[in-house]
């Protein structure tokens, strides 16, 4: 195990350790991209971020932030429609900065899922 990979590890044990799953989008974001990107399988994260979803304070999220988590979403199936609807509906809001290749990348993760 590399030093990113045991470091997105470590951020992952010690999230389930103190029950801590409240955080900002754009943690949230950051971490569901870089776990899936790590092939880092832990559908009880995702299962316990989505419970902070409806109440999580939405502000100075960007369009990388919204793609990354749809795009952990669609590569893992690890979420929920609820997950996916949720992230997918913010990237809809930021659209104007995607660029190509992160829709493309989106198009070959959503192949994966099943």
């Amino acid at each position: 195990m590399t030093y990113v990979n045991g470091g997105i590890q470590l951020m992952i044990d010690q999230i389930h350790d103190k029950a801590s799953y409240s955080t900002n989008v754009k943690n949230m974001a950051f971490l569901l991209y870089n776990m899936v990107y790590r092939d880092i399988y832990d559908p009880k994260l995702f299962e316990k971020l989505e419970g902070f979803y409806k109440t999580v304070e939405i502000k100075h999220l960007e369009t990388r932030h919204c793609y990354g988590a749809v795009w952990a979403y669609y590569k893992s199936n690890q979420g929920s429609r609820f997950g996916i609807d949720f992230w997918e509906a913010l990237l809809e809001k930021n659209l104007e900065t995607l660029h190509v290749q992160e829709i493309v990348s989106l198009l070959e993760a959503f192949r994966h899922n099943r």
